[in-house]
């Protein structure tokens, strides 16, 4: 294996985001950094926080109507399973749960209204996959709302680069910047690369090559304090 390619992969990667981050200048690539780190924080926040409401005000009494409804006329335990099978909830079932341990479920229900079984199944056993799905969705459109908006603060700090003297410090600086990070990106790659030696148990054989034939990965791969 040519294994000085992992080198230039790496080194790559640093003169790529140097040259990006001078092109924006230091102050947008900063913000858009920033800024990004604060959009996820701010999108599993408010995802937790809504959820369960969002579940609640628009999904709870739907899915225990549908659960009523299939379980209305099964008179056994196997029926009340064969029943939660189908359609969308025996979807979510069939993707994040054993529905043949719903017999186990419904042998210890004492419940004779069938409204009030429903609502033990939603919540119970629909509701912890379904509220996960919510919070997904809701996380995903609060974080692109906030990345809509770190963009623009990135496009107006981006007026810098125009300044004659502040502009060339901008883009020095965030040159410098691009680099570090890039460093970043291709540490996490090696430390990940680590990982996956330690884990399959190739570490000592792949380490001797990785030290013989590279440098730059090398250096990485020393550096981690974690696996090494």
């Amino acid at each position: 294996m040519y294994w000085f390619v992992i080198d230039i992969v790496l080194a790559a990667i640093m003169v790529i985001t140097a040259l990006i981050s001078m092109k924006r200048g230091f102050v947008s690539s900063l913000v858009r950094l920033l800024g990004v780190m604060v959009a996820i924080i701010a999108a599993v926040v408010v995802s937790r926080l809504l959820a369960g409401p969002l579940f609640d005000a628009f999904l709870r009494e739907n899915l225990i109507d549908s659960v009523a409804e299939k379980i209305g006329e099964a008179s056994d335990i196997d029926e009340y399973v064969l029943a939660l099978k189908s359609g969308f909830i025996g979807i979510l079932l069939g993707v994040f749960g054993d529905a043949e341990s719903l017999a186990v479920f419904f042998e210890k229900a004492v419940f004779i209204d069938k409204g009030r079984l429903a609502a033990v199944i939603v919540d119970e056993v629909v509701r912890p996959p379904l509220e996960s799905l919510v919070g997904m969705a809701v996380f995903i459109l609060i974080f692109f709302l906030a990345y809509s908006i770190i963009a623009l603060l990135v496009r107006l700090t981006g007026v810098l680069n125009e300044i004659p003297v502040i502009g060339f410090a901008n883009r020095l600086f965030g040159m410098l910047f691009g680099a570090v990070y890039g460093l970043g990106i291709c540490y996490v790659l090696v430390a990940l690369t680590a990982f996956f030696f330690a884990v399959t148990g190739n570490s000592a054989k792949y380490e001797e090559l990785i030290f013989e034939n590279t440098l730059l990965f090398s250096v990485l791969f020393k550096a981690n304090p974690v696996l090494r």
